[in-house]
C-alpha cells in the first residue's frame, strides 16, 4: 500500500512584529493596546471561506479554504492544508495581514513554511 504524503502537507505562516519596545516608547501602552486589539480581532476572523481560483485551462474552481490561526505576544500564525488550488488564496491572506500589521510596526518579519 502506498501512502500519498502530499495529502498531509501543511502551509504555516509565522509573523513576528518587530519594534514593540520602540513603539511603546513612541506611542504608549494605551495606543498599542488599541492597535493590537484591532489586529487580534482581524486574526480571529480569518477562519476560512469560499475560495474561487482560476485554473490553468481558463475555468474557475470553487471550494472552501479552511484556515487555522493563533496569536501570542507579537507573533501571529496562520496555517492551512497545502494544495496548488488554495495556495494563491492563502498567500493573498498573508499579504492582507501584512497590511494589518503596519499600524503596529513599520517592520514585520513573516516566513512561510511547508510542513509534512
Amino acid at each position: 500500500m502506498r501512502i500519498n504524503m502530499s495529502d498531509d502537507k501543511q502551509v504555516l505562516c509565522l509573523f513576528d512584529i518587530l519594534g514593540f519596545e520602540s513603539l511603546f516608547s513612541a506611542i504608549g501602552l494605551k495606543q498599542i493596546k488599541e492597535r493590537y486589539d484591532r489586529l487580534v480581532e482581524y486574526v480571529r476572523e480569518q477562519t476560512g471561506g469560499v475560495d474561487v481560483v482560476p485554473t490553468p485551462d481558463g475555468h474557475v474552481a470553487v471550494g472552501w479554504l479552511e484556515l487555522g490561526n493563533a496569536y501570542f505576544s507579537d507573533t501571529i500564525l496562520f496555517w492551512t492544508k497545502y494544495s496548488k488550488m488554495s495556495l494563491p488564496s492563502f498567500t493573498h491572506l498573508i499579504a492582507e495581514t501584512i497590511c494589518w500589521t503596519k499600524p503596529l510596526s513599520r517592520r514585520t518579519k513573516s516566513e512561510i513554511y511547508y510542513i509534512m
